[in-house]
């Protein structure tokens, strides 16, 4: 009894939920977020924007560029990408081993296929250091630097 009488005062006090009006830009009228959910769906995308950049991130190392060979170019913009990606995957994804895999492996292939095409200069991750740390560390090279750097600190009594 106590029950529904609750759930009855609840329901009454609930606003009813209605489709948020967006305004679709350049022409006054409004969409709902279920239009918008159905353009994405059908795979229509706006003009310009809702994509995502990391061109902003610092640390991120010059590459060899100017070079006029065609292979060469594309080797080192695609190095340029993994790098920016793997940049971005190693600030922003935390828990997900699966994803900083995956970078690690297209920053690795990316590499490689640089080292073998004329005119393009290599970026190991192994020299790299964003912030002082070695970019998408793997569990074991987290777990032995920290175990280095525990080991570096000297006891409280001394």
């Amino acid at each position: 009894m106590i029950a529904t009488l609750l759930l009855a005062q609840v329901l009454a006090a609930a606003p009813a939920t209605t489709a948020t009006p967006v305004a679709k830009a350049n022409t006054g009228q409004t969409r709902t977020l279920a239009d918008v959910a159905r353009e994405r769906k059908l795979g229509k995308r706006p003009a310009s924007g809702g994509t995502l950049s990391v061109a902003g991130i610092s640390g991120a190392p010059p590459l060899a560029g100017g070079s006029s060979d065609k292979a060469a170019t594309d080797a080192d913009a695609r190095l340029a990408r993994a790098i920016r990606d793997g940049a971005w995957v190693d600030q922003n994804i935390h828990y997900h081993e699966g994803i900083k895999e995956g970078a690690r492996r297209e920053w690795d292939a990316a590499a490689e296929n640089c080292r073998k095409t004329p005119g393009c200069t290599p970026i190991y991750r192994e020299n790299v250091e964003f912030g002082g740390v070695k970019p998408l560390r793997t569990g074991d090279e987290v777990l032995r630097d920290r175990t280095l750097k525990q080991d570096s600190v000297e006891p409280l009594g001394k």
